[in-house]
């Protein structure tokens, strides 16, 4: 199953085993259903399915005020960046609540989808994962993997913890994603979002050049753990314009010794529109190459892998 398939059907599933698990969202419940990610779940629980006005704040409110009330409201962003409307109550009330009124679980879960394609410009293709993740009482998680999308999101309904979930647009139609897996790798390539795709491709080439390099991708940004300090490393960037948590992993590694560590990703300006700039600003696969064989002191490869044309989503929508 695609990773958006595993996203519909792990909706359905949570719903069928707890009448207290709601959808809310602007375009749940349109004839795109989000990317196709709601639509099973409105034709089967319509009436608790919920179109929403365009309002984020209010939504977000309301959802932790459905929350309080025992209910597992799960909201829906189309777009990361929507959720900046309503930092308010996710930052100031949400992951305080527990605290400030004496404790309880709170089941708020929050999807918020991370654009990329040509198209998205600055305002439609950016990961707040970071920037969230050093909030107190909130829980960040980036899930990857279609084969684990599924039961990521039971967990952030089971935690007790306002949760954001984010999921990245370039993976929602595969159905699987292979790197080589090593008992003692050269060098450990450390990943977030749909960064994993361009590490992946890094890795197999490196492999044909005889580097064993560990794809590492990290889900739960609120942990942040990381892999054996002594081995070099190469932290890829999502490609997004927030990306201090690749920042704090470098440093956290050489807290540990690990000096060699290094960082991969855009420049700290804003996404270009055009898909020609678009190209040249995202970290490719040939960069991760380069970055690995640097860090191993090694000579990099003459020939230099390109970002592969295979990015079919047009945006912004």
């Amino acid at each position: 199953m695609k990773y958006r398939e595993q996203i519909a059907k792990g909706l359905v599933d949570a719903m069928l085993r707890d009448p207290k698990v709601l959808v809310l969202g602007e375009g749940v419940t349109d004839p795109k259903g989000i990317f196709g990610t709601t639509l099973e779940a409105a034709r089967e629980f319509p009436g608790r399915v919920f179109e929403t006005p365009v309002s984020e704040n209010m939504i977000t409110g309301a959802c932790l005020g459905l929350a309080l009330e025992g209910w597992k409201p799960v909201l829906v962003h189309a777009r990361a960046d929507f959720m900046l409307l309503a930092m308010e109550h996710m930052v100031n009330t949400a992951a305080k609540w527990r605290q400030t009124h004496g404790g309880g679980q709170i089941h708020l879960v929050v999807r918020a989808l991370v654009g990329r394609g040509w198209g998205q410009g600055p305002n439609h293709s950016q990961a707040f994962h970071s920037m969230l993740a050093h909030v107190p009482g909130l829980r960040v998680l980036y899930p990857v993997h279609p084969s684990t999308v599924a039961s990521w999101l039971d967990d952030a309904l089971a935690c007790g913890l306002p949760t954001i979930i984010f999921e990245s647009r370039r993976l929602y139609d595969l159905e699987s994603l292979g790197y080589p897996m090593w008992d003692t790798p050269d060098v450990h390539i450390i990943t977030f979002g749909d960064a994993l795709i361009d590490a992946s491709r890094a890795a197999m080439e490196l492999k044909e050049h005889g580097v064993k390099a560990q794809v590492y991708p990290i889900e739960d940004v609120s942990l942040l753990t990381l892999p054996q300090p002594s081995v070099p490393a190469v932290v890829v960037d999502t490609g997004h314009l927030f990306f201090g948590a690749a920042g704090e992993v470098v440093a956290r590694l050489a807290e540990h010794g690990n000096s060699r560590a290094r960082r991969v990703g855009p420049p700290f300006i804003p996404l270009p529109t055009s898909a020609a700039l678009e190209r040249q600003w995202y970290p490719s696969p040939g960069e991760i190459v380069e970055t690995v064989y640097r860090v191993l002191g090694l000579r990099p490869p003459a020939v230099r892998l390109a970002v592969t044309a295979d990015e079919k989503f047009k945006g912004p929508f």
